[in-house]
């Protein structure tokens, strides 16, 4: 931004330039993490929402785990919907088992995984008031 006053000599005028943008504008979406700068993505222009929209179901959401996490209460812990979900990670949470465990369209439970997660990483979990038969 331009300073609105300068100083000067008395009777003298401030004559200062004016910085200009000569390139394109280009913005740069990222994640930052403790391990760094993830999912960088740069476009040419301003972002507007379908553009971040994009950005998150294209780049982002494909480098993000679900890890490290405690999660108590009574819904599910994951509820998939629709198409599968690639490359899901899954790993060191410990949950609920919930009302229905994992859940699916119209499917819970093991099949849920097969379905929606068929190569995904889903391991070391801890899960909290599951039933043998359907434990995961």
């Amino acid at each position: 931004m331009t300073r609105m006053y300068g100083r000067a000599a008395p009777g003298e005028r401030v004559v200062e330039t004016v910085p200009q943008n000569y390139g394109e504008n280009v913005s740069m979406l990222a994640a930052i993490s403790l391990g760094g700068i993830e999912a960088p993505m740069t476009i040419s222009g301003a972002v507007d929402g379908l553009i971040f929209l994009e950005y998150v179901k294209q780049v982002l959401c494909p480098t993000l785990p679900v890890e490290n996490n405690t999660v108590f209460n009574s819904g599910n812990p994951i509820t998939a919907h629709r198409a599968p979900t690639q490359n899901f990670i899954f790993r060191n949470n410990i949950f609920s088992y919930g009302t229905y465990g994992f859940v699916g369209d119209d499917i819970t439970g093991q099949a849920v995984f097969a379905k929606y997660f068929a190569d995904g990483t889903i391991v070391n979990n801890l899960v909290v008031n599951a039933n043998k038969a359907e434990k995961q």
